[in-house]
């Protein structure tokens, strides 16, 4: 399109809609208006707007516009690398298309999803004998690939093949590496064209990850931050530490010494003997952090001290543990001492950097890993902080318990002139944003909650089945959901996603329904991967999908594959979550109404949105908890009908038409 066009957001959507099946949706073009005000008048702005409206047309077309005529750039954040590849491989090149508008997109992932060619080739001379012909295939690949995308060779190379052969920040001697100066390095040629783009597409760990570090590799103008419910989780992760019995052999290897000679043999392969005092004092702390650990797990297991002996919240410092964990802090200190003198003795010999980037990756484990053994000895910042440690995975989590202020202090080290955040749920009760704000300690000049384009008068119920025998508080909850989902799948023969909300109840039900015969399939989270469960159950409009927490968004499946959502439970926090511990001391009784039940109805409203994703969709949706008739839940799902019945021929007939 030439410059001297006039482009608007109108014009923008009447040509799509001329050149494509875009249909007009008053919605669509309310969000998009909105947010061409955001970028012109530099303001942050919270829009909810409903599965069927069309978000992602809706930002991008508003960027195009501001893009032609400003030669701003876009940074659009999403919570999942699913979106990403929609975006780059579907939307923005249909937008480029239709809009006739000549602008430049691309996307970067975390540096873990990269190839390395400097790991590649220790991976080579330490791992060959084990993945040689892999390896063999990977080098052939990455000679020809662009980017290095490791997903591009095989969306499921094993992790371990991926851990020795990915990029990692803190092991990577940027300027330095010889692969980066001979212009060999995909990952930084990446980054080094960031900048000739106009929109990038990135996701939430990528941007929160680069800017804590130093700065993010893009110069955006606006940022459109699309999933914005997850935020507060997103933020909560970026700053949780974790310390497990596992790491220990990535941080603090055996055979350090040849580790670090090897980044550079012709160097240091005389004087890699002088490098095992170094490595004594990396032995010594290895079995400091494994007695440690075992003394914590056998606290932990003590049922007389812990009733949850699953995941435990610390609420005061642990005296057995002191001694130990000064013999740790003592060792760290001399193994660092050490690290200090082997930094002196690599710049006099003239190392080329790579080995330093070594010794200096493993100085920084060790000094990150003895600042939380310090802070957990101590319960630092308690109760502000969670402290929790996981038996089954051997785990200690240190974890903010509130996000407030995160998100603020993050964007102030590269600011934005405009920010807009929307998600399909960013509101409790689809009326007003104070609980998001208040999570985040967060205030947008301009929010608006936009209307749904489905009838869902028309095209849902809401079903409560008080003709099941199901109570969530007995100890036969599991035995009961199982029952009711296995009459119900067979009343209804199958075209359903069952939705849980906890493993033992999933577990129950599989065990009793695969003990029958049907003529429909069942599809269970865990069996495959979920894209390839998807595919399966969108596919056979007969079956029927099982999962858990990843399901209970993301999944677009529109036709008569999902006819029937049922979920076992209301999805409230788990009360055993560190953090909701911690929120429960700090709030006291105001626990349930600030954290557990804003969380519970932004979850379901989740969970319903799975139902109907096209205005052709017609559907039930079945809650076996009968806790939903309180707390104006049933709010959520005006204008549906609620019965309180199964009644097969109803449903059948509502759905199919008698049919």
């Amino acid at each position: 399109m030439e410059k001297n066009k006039i482009i608007s957001i109108d014009s923008l959507f009447e040509l799509i809609e001329k050149k494509s099946s875009l249909e007009k949706r008053l919605g669509q073009r309310r969000m998009s208006k909105l947010i061409a005000e955001t970028m012109e008048d530099r303001k942050i702005s919270l829009v909810e707007a409903p599965t069927g409206i069309g978000k992602t047309y809706s930002s991008l077309i508003p960027s195009i516009a501001d893009i032609f005529i400003n030669d701003s750039k876009v940074l659009y954040l999403t919570a999942k690398i699913v979106l990403q590849d929609q975006l780059i491989k579907k939307d923005l090149p249909n937008l480029n298309k239709l809009t006739e508008v000549d602008f430049k997109y691309g996307v970067i992932k975390g540096r873990s999803n990269y190839f390395c060619w400097l790991r590649f080739d220790e991976a080579l001379r330490t791992q060959g004998l084990i993945y040689r012909d892999e390896l063999n295939l990977i080098r052939d690949w990455a000679r020809n690939s662009h980017d290095g995308d490791l997903s591009e060779y095989d969306d499921f190379l094993s992790y371990e093949i991926k851990d020795i052969i990915k990029v990692d920040y803190e092991d990577c001697p940027g300027r330095r590496c010889p692969y980066l100066i001979s212009g060999s390095c995909h990952y930084f040629r990446l980054v080094n064209s960031l900048n000739d783009l106009d929109i990038l597409v990135s996701n939430y760990h990528t941007f929160f990850f680069n800017l804590i570090n130093g700065s993010f590799p893009f110069n955006y103008d606006h940022i459109l931050m699309d999933e914005a419910h997850h935020l507060p989780s997103i933020l909560s992760s970026a700053y949780t530490r974790q310390l497990s019995k596992n790491s220990l052999n990535y941080f603090l290897p055996r055979g350090i010494a040849m580790k670090i000679a090897d980044r550079e043999p012709d160097i240091l392969s005389p004087v890699v003997n002088d490098l095992k005092s170094l490595e004594n004092y990396i032995n010594e702390l290895k079995l400091s952090y494994e007695t440690f650990f075992n003394l914590l797990q056998e606290h932990c297991l003590d049922p007389k001290i812990n009733k949850n002996l699953r995941l435990i919240t610390f609420h005061k410092p642990l005296p057995f543990l002191e001694k130990i964990g000064n013999e740790i802090l003592d060792t760290s200190r001399k193994a660092l001492s050490e690290f200090v003198e082997w930094e002196k003795f690599l710049e006099k010999i003239g190392s080329k950097g790579l080995a330093d980037t070594k010794l200096k990756f493993y100085k920084r484990k060790i000094e990150s890993c003895a600042l939380s053994i310090s802070d957990f000895l101590n319960l630092n910042d308690y109760p502000n902080i969670s402290y929790s440690f996981s038996n089954e995975k051997s785990c200690l989590s240190i974890e903010p318990v509130y996000v407030k202020g995160i998100l603020n202090n993050i964007l102030e080290l590269q600011a934005p002139k405009s920010m807009v955040l929307y998600s399909a749920t960013l509101t409790p009760d689809k009326k007003n944003f104070n609980y998001f704000e208040n999570e985040l300690d967060f205030k947008a000049d301009n929010k608006i909650v936009i209307k749904s384009v489905f009838d869902y008068k028309k095209q849902a119920k809401i079903i409560v089945p008080q003709n099941f025998d199901i109570d969530p508080k007995s100890p036969l909850f599991s035995s009961q959901v199982a029952d009711a989902v296995e009459c119900i799948l067979e009343d209804f023969g199958g075209h359903a996603l069952v939705l849980f909300t906890s493993q033992k109840n999933l577990n129950e039900t599989k065990k009793l329904i695969t003990s029958k015969k049907r003529k429909f399939k069942y599809l269970f989270q865990g069996e495959k991967s979920n894209i390839q469960l998807i595919d399966e159950f969108s596919n056979d409009s007969s079956s029927v999908l099982f999962g858990m927490s990843s399901f209970w968004e993301g999944i677009d499946v529109p036709g008569p594959s999902l006819s029937l959502l049922i979920i076992d439970r209301i999805p409230f926090p788990n009360p055993s979550d560190p953090v909701m511990v911690m929120r429960e001391k700090n709030e006291g009784k105001e626990v349930f109404t600030k954290s557990y039940l804003p969380n519970a109805k932004l979850s379901l409203r989740q969970g319903f949105g799975r139902l109907i994703r096209s205005k052709n969709d017609v559907g039930a949706f079945v809650i076996l908890d009968f806790r939903i008739l309180k707390w104006d839940f049933l709010e959520l799902f005006k204008p549906c009908d609620i019965l309180y019945n199964w009644d097969p021929e109803f449903v059948k007939k509502f759905i199919w038409g008698g049919k």
